[in-house]
This record gives structure tokens, sequence and C-alpha cells, in this order.
């Protein structure tokens, strides 16, 4: 079937309502696959992204080419950037990304007017009949546009959907790159778990605490090497962009 913005609206529509088992496993985890590191045997990881690609494959997409099929929120912005389809303007059936540099959640855009964007999004929070659920499940959403959480939107390749063009002048990875830190250990926080996330989907085995230590350290330097890189075990504007890399 070809994959449009109704089919993909439809397909998110019906997944309104339900609600993760135990912590972070869900049924789009189960499809996506295991990280390691996680609970649930590996499917226990925030799921926020695996949600937005099982839509996009049940409403007809093809992973790779009309949309990134991926756990993580970073790849996501990098394989909607590298390949133009990306806007600062929101458009219906864009996805819709928040946080620095787009890193901390993904929903997808189903209604926009002047002042808001109307969302669904899984790993959120969200009222439903008249019971309100944290974090927990998927759930449509009304958010204002001017809201400093968001970080800006991709496009997929919809059959018949506009095309969004990138800015000329925009330097989208230098951009990108400016808003985030440079890590090395010792350092703490969302952004040494989102390092973690990435080194994991590369099948190296660091545990998702979120603090950079001798492992982490350890798994940098030989993403590093892979990328021909200096392998100092630092996370900045020479390594970020391995990390990032879609395969």
């Amino acid at each position: 079937m070809p994959y449009t913005i109704d089919a993909a609206i439809r397909a998110a529509s019906n997944e309104v309502g339900y609600r993760e088992r135990g912590t972070n496993d869900t049924k789009f985890n189960r499809w996506l696959g295991t990280i390691s590191g996680y609970g649930a045997g590996g499917y226990g990881y925030p799921w926020c992204a695996s949600f937005q690609s099982w839509v996009a494959d049940r409403a007809g997409g093809r992973a790779g080419t009309d949309y990134p099929k991926t756990a993580g929120c970073a790849v996501a912005v990098s394989w909607f950037k590298s390949r133009g389809r990306w806007s600062s303007t929101p458009h219906v059936g864009d996805w819709v990304f928040y946080g620095p540099a787009g890193t901390t959640h993904v929903e997808l855009v189903i209604a926009v007017n002047s002042r808001t964007i109307t969302t669904i999004g899984g790993n959120t929070s969200g009222s439903l009949n008249g019971a309100y659920y944290n974090g927990d499940g998927v759930y449509r959403k009304t958010v204002t546009r001017a809201s400093s959480r968001i970080y800006g939107y991709g496009r997929p390749a919809y059959t018949g959907g506009a095309y969004v063009p990138p800015s000329p002048s925009l330097d989208w990875q230098e951009a990108m790159l400016q808003q985030l830190p440079t890590l090395k250990r010792g350092a703490s926080g969302e952004h040494v778990e989102t390092v973690q996330g990435l080194l994991a989907a590369r099948s190296h085995p660091v545990t998702l605490d979120g603090d950079f230590g001798s492992a982490t350290e350890a798994a940098v330097k030989a993403v590093q090497r892979w990328g021909g890189v200096t392998a100092d075990g630092e996370v900045g504007p020479q390594t970020w962009p391995v990390l990032l890399r879609v395969k």
C-alpha cells in the first residue's frame, strides 16, 4: 500500500491509549529488536522513536528509504537532515523532535494551525477517558508552536507528500553540533545516556546509566578508531558525527 500521511495518522490513531508493560516494554520495541544494556531482555529502552518507526512501517513506509527505522531520536534527526528533509515549520505528517538537538523525544504531527500543533506520540504522558497517565503510553496532545522544547521537524518520504527543501544557508550539521556538549570521563546526565544508547546500538556493551565511566570511555575510543578520528575517549565535534552516522 502507498505510504501516505493519512495512512500514518490512521496507524498512530489506532494506538492511542496503548500503555507499556513494566518499564518501556512495548510491542513497538519487540518489533524493532533488542538493544544491549536495557531491561526486559533488551527490549526495555525508551520507545518514542520505535513507535514512530512502527507507525511508518504499518502505514506502508520503507525503512531507510522513506523513514528512519531506529530507537534513537538523535539518529532520526541525522537521517532527516542528511537527506534534506528537515524544516523549522510544521506540516501534517512531520515528525516533531524535542529537546537539545532533538535528542529527547519525537511525536507525529497530525494537525497544524497558526498557534499549535496536534500530535500523537509514544512513551509520553497524556489524558484518556478522564484519567491522566505519566509517560507510559501513546497519547494525543496539543503543543504550542512557540514552545522552546521544539527543536524542529523531519519529513518522511510520503507518496504524494510535499517535499520540504532545506534552507540553503543552513549548515545543519554544524548547527546541530553547536548544541551538543563535549563529554568525557566523569560527565553525567541525559547526553551521556544518549551516547551510551548510540554505543549500544553499535553493539558496544555499556551500562545505560548516564555516567561516563571507564567502560563508556573504552567504547567511545573503539568507535573513534572505527570512524577514523582521534581516539581520545572524548565525545566532541569530531566524535558526535561518527556516533550519529546512519548505516
